[in-house]
């Protein structure tokens, strides 16, 4: 089954680099890893950005993408090293070309604390049956002149309630790496479903 590939990037490309931790005060308890995104400027377009995509490097040209219809919220946990770091925008869809998402929903200006906390993406009212870009990540030298570490739970999970607790579909695993090519309905992806009573481990 594939999974959207973190391999979209954008803007000064070589701006932003991608981790995988298993430092205890990035993660959740009882969880394996988080994501570290570092966003370092340098580049002269002042700003970098990141498109999880199915399958990869696939910007429209290519037939593929996940039916997400049903869906009506996606959810991750997301902190700042610091504390002053701002995600210019996180967003779910937008990809366009020969065969484009069927919609978009983003949020903008981000701002991000040293504390986890968890972020929402309303999709309801969208059309959501046909999304390349699974998750996109955006940074800019404006919001971010000194640059930014931000740390983002491995999974990010859809909460449509009419579903049961076997079917909480994850939309997308951020470690798990493969070139599918698939339009399975939203209901099908069957991943292991975080319980939303876990929390993150300070310790």
């Amino acid at each position: 089954m594939g999974h959207y590939i973190p391999s979209g990037y954008m803007g000064d490309a070589r701006d932003i680099l991608l981790k995988q931790t298993r430092d205890v005060k990035k993660t959740y308890k009882g969880e394996g890893t988080s994501l570290e995104i570092i966003y370092a400027p340098r580049g002269p377009e002042g700003w970098s950005g990141l498109y999880w995509l199915e399958p990869a490097n696939n910007w429209g040209g290519a037939p593929c993408g996940f039916n997400l219809k049903g869906a009506e919220k996606v959810t991750f946990w997301a902190r700042g090293l610091t504390g002053d770091e701002v995600l210019t925008e996180v967003k779910i869809g937008g990809i366009k070309g020969k065969y484009p998402d069927s919609d978009t929903v983003s949020l903008k200006n981000v701002g991000l604390s040293k504390e986890r906390q968890m972020y929402g993406i309303d999709l309801r009212g969208k059309k959501m049956s046909h999304i390349v870009g699974g998750f996109c990540i955006i940074f800019d030298k404006y919001n971010n002149p000194d640059g930014a570490t931000v740390y983002i739970r491995d999974s990010i999970r859809n909460t449509n309630k009419k579903m049961k607790k076997s079917k909480l579909a994850l939309i997308i695993s951020l470690f798990v790496f493969s070139a599918g090519c698939e339009k399975t309905p939203v209901k099908d992806l069957l991943f292991p479903a975080i319980n939303d009573s876990q929390t993150w481990n300070d310790q």
